[in-house]
């Protein structure tokens, strides 16, 4: 954090603005990541859905074939 301070260039408002901002950016970054989280939890769930549905697409084409 204290790194991420003194990186930055002084803008108008001095350090306290500074602080504010970065803690500001840092909450935006812990919604963006919770958000992304979620959305990527939901696509999981989707591709085990999909892949589910074409073991039992692939099953039942199996199953209609006639024994040679």
């Amino acid at each position: 954090f204290d790194a991420l301070v003194a990186g930055i260039p002084l803008t108008e408002g001095g350090e306290e603005a500074q602080l504010k901002r970065i803690s500001e950016l840092q909450a935006e970054n812990d919604a963006v990541g919770q958000e992304l989280q979620k959305q990527l939890e939901a696509a999981e769930k989707e591709l085990k859905l999909v892949q589910e549905l074409f073991s039992q697409a692939t099953d039942n084409c199996f199953n209609l074939k006639k024994p040679e």
